[in-house]
Protein backbone atom coordinates (compact mmCIF):
# COMPACT_ATOMS: atom_id res chain seq x y z
CA UNK A 1 0.00 0.00 0.00
CA UNK A 2 1.12 3.52 -0.75
CA UNK A 3 -0.58 6.85 -0.09
CA UNK A 4 -1.59 6.95 -3.76
CA UNK A 5 -3.14 3.45 -3.59
CA UNK A 6 -4.92 4.32 -0.35
CA UNK A 7 -6.35 7.47 -1.93
CA UNK A 8 -7.61 5.54 -4.97
CA UNK A 9 -9.34 2.96 -2.76
CA UNK A 10 -11.08 5.63 -0.69
CA UNK A 11 -12.16 7.53 -3.79
CA UNK A 12 -13.53 4.37 -5.42
CA UNK A 13 -15.56 3.40 -2.37
CA UNK A 14 -16.63 6.83 -1.11
CA UNK A 15 -16.26 9.00 -4.21
CA UNK A 16 -16.73 8.62 -7.93
CA UNK A 17 -15.77 5.15 -9.18
CA UNK A 18 -15.48 6.21 -12.82
CA UNK A 19 -13.06 9.09 -12.27
CA UNK A 20 -9.96 7.01 -13.18
CA UNK A 21 -10.82 7.29 -16.87
CA UNK A 22 -11.22 11.07 -16.52
CA UNK A 23 -7.78 11.98 -15.17
CA UNK A 24 -6.03 14.66 -17.18
CA UNK A 25 -2.69 13.68 -18.68
CA UNK A 26 0.45 15.74 -18.09
CA UNK A 27 0.11 17.35 -21.53
CA UNK A 28 -3.55 18.18 -20.93
CA UNK A 29 -2.76 19.76 -17.58
CA UNK A 30 -0.07 21.91 -19.17
CA UNK A 31 -2.55 23.05 -21.85
CA UNK A 32 -5.21 23.81 -19.22
CA UNK A 33 -2.66 25.79 -17.23
CA UNK A 34 -1.82 27.83 -20.32
CA UNK A 35 -5.52 28.49 -20.87
CA UNK A 36 -5.88 29.52 -17.22
CA UNK A 37 -2.96 31.96 -17.51
CA UNK A 38 -4.37 33.50 -20.68
CA UNK A 39 -7.83 33.76 -19.14
CA UNK A 40 -6.50 35.60 -16.08
CA UNK A 41 -4.35 37.88 -18.23
CA UNK A 42 -7.26 38.88 -20.46
CA UNK A 43 -9.51 39.50 -17.45
CA UNK A 44 -6.91 41.79 -15.89
CA UNK A 45 -6.39 39.60 -12.82
CA UNK A 46 -2.60 39.44 -13.14
CA UNK A 47 -0.43 42.22 -11.73
CA UNK A 48 3.03 40.67 -11.43
CA UNK A 49 3.28 37.60 -13.67
CA UNK A 50 1.79 39.17 -16.77
CA UNK A 51 5.27 40.47 -17.67
CA UNK A 52 6.59 36.92 -17.93
CA UNK A 53 4.57 36.13 -21.03
CA UNK A 54 3.81 32.58 -22.09
CA UNK A 55 7.24 31.28 -23.04
CA UNK A 56 7.83 27.54 -22.68
CA UNK A 57 10.35 28.17 -19.90
CA UNK A 58 7.90 30.35 -17.97
CA UNK A 59 5.04 27.84 -18.34
CA UNK A 60 7.33 24.99 -17.30
CA UNK A 61 8.31 26.84 -14.12
CA UNK A 62 4.67 27.72 -13.44
CA UNK A 63 3.65 24.08 -13.94
CA UNK A 64 6.30 22.89 -11.45
CA UNK A 65 5.05 25.44 -8.93
CA UNK A 66 1.44 24.35 -9.41
CA UNK A 67 2.47 20.72 -8.92
CA UNK A 68 4.12 21.55 -5.59
CA UNK A 69 1.11 23.58 -4.46
CA UNK A 70 -1.33 20.78 -5.33
CA UNK A 71 0.76 18.19 -3.50
CA UNK A 72 1.05 20.43 -0.47
CA UNK A 73 -2.73 20.66 -0.22
CA UNK A 74 -2.71 24.43 -0.76
CA UNK A 75 -5.88 25.72 -2.43
CA UNK A 76 -6.43 28.71 -4.68
CA UNK A 77 -8.71 30.28 -2.07
CA UNK A 78 -5.96 30.02 0.56
CA UNK A 79 -3.45 31.75 -1.71
CA UNK A 80 -5.80 34.59 -2.60
CA UNK A 81 -6.74 35.09 1.06
CA UNK A 82 -3.11 34.96 2.18
CA UNK A 83 -2.07 37.56 -0.39
CA UNK A 84 -4.39 40.08 1.22
CA UNK A 85 -2.29 40.04 4.40
CA UNK A 86 1.07 40.56 2.65
CA UNK A 87 0.93 44.35 2.77
CA UNK A 88 4.59 44.69 3.84
CA UNK A 89 5.81 43.10 0.59
CA UNK A 90 3.72 44.40 -2.34
CA UNK A 91 5.67 42.37 -4.92
CA UNK A 92 5.13 39.11 -3.04
CA UNK A 93 1.50 40.09 -2.49
CA UNK A 94 0.91 40.60 -6.21
CA UNK A 95 2.69 37.39 -7.16
CA UNK A 96 0.80 35.30 -4.60
CA UNK A 97 -2.49 36.78 -5.76
CA UNK A 98 -1.61 36.05 -9.40
CA UNK A 99 -0.78 32.43 -8.66
CA UNK A 100 -3.97 32.02 -6.66
CA UNK A 101 -6.13 33.34 -9.52
CA UNK A 102 -4.31 31.17 -12.09
CA UNK A 103 -4.85 28.09 -9.92
CA UNK A 104 -8.51 29.02 -9.48
CA UNK A 105 -8.95 29.37 -13.25
CA UNK A 106 -7.08 26.08 -13.79
CA UNK A 107 -9.48 24.27 -11.46
CA UNK A 108 -12.44 25.80 -13.28
CA UNK A 109 -11.11 24.71 -16.69
CA UNK A 110 -10.51 21.18 -15.42
CA UNK A 111 -14.13 21.01 -14.25
CA UNK A 112 -15.42 22.40 -17.56
CA UNK A 113 -13.66 19.58 -19.42
CA UNK A 114 -14.84 16.95 -16.94
CA UNK A 115 -11.27 16.09 -15.97
CA UNK A 116 -9.61 15.39 -12.64
CA UNK A 117 -6.11 16.16 -11.40
CA UNK A 118 -4.56 13.13 -9.71
CA UNK A 119 -2.36 15.46 -7.62
CA UNK A 120 -5.33 16.31 -5.38
CA UNK A 121 -6.44 12.68 -4.92
CA UNK A 122 -4.94 12.43 -1.45
CA UNK A 123 -6.43 15.73 -0.27
CA UNK A 124 -9.91 14.75 -1.46
CA UNK A 125 -9.52 11.22 -0.10
CA UNK A 126 -8.59 12.59 3.33
CA UNK A 127 -11.81 14.63 3.42
CA UNK A 128 -13.88 11.59 2.40
CA UNK A 129 -12.11 9.35 4.94
CA UNK A 130 -12.81 11.86 7.71
CA UNK A 131 -16.55 11.79 7.02
CA UNK A 132 -16.73 8.02 6.46
CA UNK A 133 -14.68 7.00 9.56
CA UNK A 134 -12.51 5.02 7.16
CA UNK A 135 -9.83 4.15 9.72
CA UNK A 136 -12.13 3.48 12.70
CA UNK A 137 -11.08 0.36 14.58
CA UNK A 138 -7.88 -0.11 12.58
CA UNK A 139 -4.19 -0.34 13.44
CA UNK A 140 -2.10 1.51 10.85
CA UNK A 141 1.59 0.81 10.13
CA UNK A 142 3.68 3.17 7.98
CA UNK A 143 7.21 2.01 7.22
CA UNK A 144 10.41 3.99 6.77
CA UNK A 145 9.46 7.53 5.89
CA UNK A 146 11.80 10.46 6.30
CA UNK A 147 9.20 13.15 5.81
CA UNK A 148 5.70 13.76 4.47
CA UNK A 149 4.13 16.16 1.99
CA UNK A 150 1.31 18.50 2.91
CA UNK A 151 -1.43 16.27 1.48
CA UNK A 152 0.06 13.23 3.23
CA UNK A 153 -0.08 15.11 6.53
CA UNK A 154 -3.78 15.75 5.89
CA UNK A 155 -4.35 12.01 5.58
CA UNK A 156 -2.19 11.37 8.66
CA UNK A 157 -4.36 13.71 10.71
CA UNK A 158 -7.39 11.57 9.83
CA UNK A 159 -5.50 8.36 10.58
CA UNK A 160 -4.28 9.59 13.97
CA UNK A 161 -7.75 10.75 14.94
CA UNK A 162 -9.67 7.63 13.87
CA UNK A 163 -7.38 4.61 14.21
CA UNK A 164 -6.92 2.61 17.40
CA UNK A 165 -3.15 2.88 17.00
CA UNK A 166 -0.66 4.16 14.45
CA UNK A 167 2.95 2.98 14.19
CA UNK A 168 5.33 4.96 11.97
CA UNK A 169 8.94 3.94 11.32
CA UNK A 170 11.22 6.91 10.67
CA UNK A 171 14.87 7.26 9.72
CA UNK A 172 15.86 9.51 12.60
CA UNK A 173 18.48 10.06 15.28
CA UNK A 174 17.64 9.48 18.92
CA UNK A 175 15.10 12.22 19.82
CA UNK A 176 16.55 12.37 23.34
CA UNK A 177 20.06 13.13 22.09
CA UNK A 178 21.21 16.73 22.80
CA UNK A 179 22.07 17.25 19.12
CA UNK A 180 20.67 15.68 15.99
CA UNK A 181 22.98 14.19 13.38
CA UNK A 182 22.57 13.35 9.71
CA UNK A 183 18.91 12.39 10.09
CA UNK A 184 17.73 15.82 11.18
CA UNK A 185 14.81 15.65 8.74
CA UNK A 186 13.47 12.51 10.38
CA UNK A 187 13.68 14.11 13.81
CA UNK A 188 11.73 17.14 12.62
CA UNK A 189 9.09 14.82 11.20
CA UNK A 190 8.91 13.01 14.53
CA UNK A 191 8.31 16.26 16.39
CA UNK A 192 5.58 17.24 13.91
CA UNK A 193 3.90 13.85 14.35
CA UNK A 194 3.95 14.29 18.13
CA UNK A 195 2.10 17.60 17.73
CA UNK A 196 -0.46 16.03 15.39
CA UNK A 197 -0.99 13.13 17.79
CA UNK A 198 -1.57 15.54 20.66
CA UNK A 199 -4.09 17.49 18.57
CA UNK A 200 -5.86 14.21 17.80
CA UNK A 201 -6.01 13.35 21.51
CA UNK A 202 -3.56 10.47 21.15
CA UNK A 203 -0.57 9.60 23.31
CA UNK A 204 2.73 9.58 21.40
CA UNK A 205 5.51 7.22 22.40
CA UNK A 206 8.63 6.17 20.56
CA UNK A 207 11.21 3.38 20.56
CA UNK A 208 14.66 4.18 19.23
CA UNK A 209 16.30 1.23 17.47
CA UNK A 210 20.06 1.46 17.88
CA UNK A 211 20.72 -2.12 16.76
CA UNK A 212 21.19 -2.90 13.07
CA UNK A 213 18.71 -5.75 12.87
CA UNK A 214 18.94 -6.21 9.12
CA UNK A 215 22.66 -6.96 9.24
CA UNK A 216 22.19 -9.91 11.57
CA UNK A 217 25.45 -11.58 12.57
CA UNK A 218 27.42 -10.35 9.53
CA UNK A 219 30.22 -8.15 10.85
CA UNK A 220 30.96 -6.52 7.50
CA UNK A 221 27.31 -5.53 6.94
CA UNK A 222 27.14 -4.17 10.49
CA UNK A 223 30.25 -2.09 9.77
CA UNK A 224 28.64 -0.63 6.63
CA UNK A 225 25.45 0.15 8.55
CA UNK A 226 27.38 1.82 11.37
CA UNK A 227 29.66 3.82 9.08
CA UNK A 228 27.39 4.80 6.24
CA UNK A 229 27.41 8.61 5.86
CA UNK A 230 29.57 8.81 8.99
CA UNK A 231 33.30 8.94 9.64
CA UNK A 232 34.24 5.54 11.01
CA UNK A 233 37.80 4.39 11.66
CA UNK A 234 36.83 0.82 12.55
CA UNK A 235 37.18 -1.90 9.92
CA UNK A 236 35.45 -5.26 9.89
CA UNK A 237 36.71 -8.63 8.77
CA UNK A 238 35.89 -9.38 5.13
CA UNK A 239 33.04 -11.89 4.98
CA UNK A 240 32.16 -11.62 1.28
CA UNK A 241 28.93 -9.73 1.90
CA UNK A 242 30.21 -6.34 0.71
CA UNK A 243 31.82 -5.77 -2.69
CA UNK A 244 33.06 -2.52 -4.19
CA UNK A 245 33.09 -2.67 -7.97
CA UNK A 246 33.46 -0.27 -10.87
CA UNK A 247 31.94 -0.76 -14.30
CA UNK A 248 32.85 1.02 -17.53
CA UNK A 249 29.20 1.62 -18.42
CA UNK A 250 25.68 1.34 -16.92
CA UNK A 251 25.03 -1.61 -19.23
CA UNK A 252 28.05 -3.50 -17.91
CA UNK A 253 26.98 -2.77 -14.35
CA UNK A 254 23.46 -4.05 -15.03
CA UNK A 255 24.81 -7.20 -16.72
CA UNK A 256 27.00 -7.98 -13.71
CA UNK A 257 24.18 -7.44 -11.21
CA UNK A 258 21.81 -9.66 -13.21
CA UNK A 259 24.49 -12.37 -13.47
CA UNK A 260 25.06 -12.24 -9.70
CA UNK A 261 21.33 -12.52 -9.01
CA UNK A 262 21.11 -15.52 -11.34
CA UNK A 263 24.10 -17.14 -9.62
CA UNK A 264 22.64 -16.63 -6.15
CA UNK A 265 19.27 -18.02 -7.21
CA UNK A 266 21.01 -21.08 -8.67
CA UNK A 267 22.93 -21.63 -5.44
CA UNK A 268 19.79 -21.29 -3.36
CA UNK A 269 18.02 -23.79 -5.62
CA UNK A 270 20.81 -26.31 -5.23
CA UNK A 271 20.88 -25.86 -1.46
CA UNK A 272 17.16 -26.52 -1.13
Amino acid sequence: YSFATLARDILQVCGKVSRTASYASEQEKLVYLYEAFESCRKEGLLHQLRVGGCSSEFMGTLYQLMTKLRRSGTTSEQLIAASGAMTKDPRLQRKTSDIGHILLAYERILAEHGRYDSLVNLTEAAELAAHADWFAGTCVFIDEFDSFTGDQYQMLKVILKQSDSTVIALRADDPKAPESGIFLGGNRTYQTLRILAKEAGQQADYEYCSTFLRAGDCADLCAVNAGILRQNSETAAFQRHVHILRASSPEEEADYICAEIARLLTEIGRAS
